[in-house]
């Protein structure tokens, strides 16, 4: 979707959008589809022999849907859309879904907000056990301290909250997004091994921190080997390292590094997806080499 901006409504560009990932070499892919189903989204990834994660985190987004309203009728719709999409997902044959918490709102109902989350994921992974016993559900965790402010969050609060879950619903787990954890300023090799036993999921991605007054300041998803990002290689290789050390990455039926770059003229969607992933076939020659 990062790669692919307009692939969300447009299915043209999100068919192209596969292809242009399949011919490159990777083997998955995150995406969102905003209309009713269309059965060429199922077909084109059948073709070809790509894993899929369905992302409806990205209408939540764009709708401010909060799975941890305080509002009963708020918070129930929102979890009644977020389950519309995952039986989409699953039509379409992904092997799991992506959500996001929400904002955090006001410091003293953090709490409640939690109580409230808790209650919302509990429902969309029964609804989503029920309907296939092996679909994954996963959280992306963001900076609570900046855009977008949301719930989870921390890692620390993300992972207490994911181990919770996980007593009664172990198709659940989080995303870690390597420029998430920058923008919260968190130790990364701590925040990793808090967040190994319950991640299923991890992004690349760089981010600039340092210069506020940057036009890519904040989660702007620059290119990985952005000279003015905060993200450099090594960071990279460590990231990955510890998360797949002692192969303690979450045994779910989906282990998956997602790389994220957006778009931006006058790269093509094409050559960013291109260059980046020559930049990461770069580090993982790097990675199964020792050279860190």
């Amino acid at each position: 979707t990062a790669f692919f901006p307009q692939s969300y409504r447009d299915l043209s560009v999100l068919l192209d959008g596969f292809r242009v990932c399949r011919d490159l070499g990777f083997d998955a892919v995150e995406f969102f589809y905003e209309g009713d189903y269309r059965s060429e989204i199922d077909q084109e990834l059948k073709i070809l022999g790509l894993e899929s994660i369905f992302a409806p985190s990205l209408y939540a987004k764009m709708h401010a849907l909060q799975l941890a309203a305080l509002d009963v009728a708020e918070r129930k719709q929102a979890v009644k859309t977020m389950c519309g999409y995952l039986d989409m997902g699953m039509r379409y044959g992904a092997k799991q879904a992506m959500l996001v918490s929400g904002t955090e709102g006001d410091a003293s109902d953090i709490p409640a907000a939690l109580s409230r989350l808790q209650e919302s994921i509990g429902e969309i992974c029964t609804h989503a056990y029920r309907k296939n016993a092996e679909f994954f559900i996963t959280m992306e965790t963001f900076n609570n301290t900046g855009e977008p402010y949301y719930l989870l969050g921390p890692t620390g609060r993300s992972v207490d909250f994911a181990e919770s879950v996980r007593l009664e619903h172990k198709n659940f787990g989080l995303t870690i997004d390597l420029s998430h954890l920058t923008q919260l300023k968190e130790p990364q090799a701590k925040a990793i091994e808090s967040a190994r036993s319950v991640c299923n999921h991890i992004h690349i991605a760089n981010c600039v921190v340092s210069k506020g007054n940057h036009p890519l300041f904040g989660d702007k998803h620059p290119p990985l080997d952005y000279p003015e990002g905060d993200v450099d290689t090594d960071t990279i290789l460590m990231f990955v390292k510890q998360f797949l050390k002692d192969s303690a990455y979450h045994p779910t039926t989906v282990s998956t590094i997602g790389l994220e770059v957006i778009a931006r003229a006058p790269a093509t969607f094409q050559e960013t997806a291109a260059s980046t992933k020559a930049y990461f076939d770069r580090l993982i020659k790097r990675f199964e080499g020792g050279v860190l």
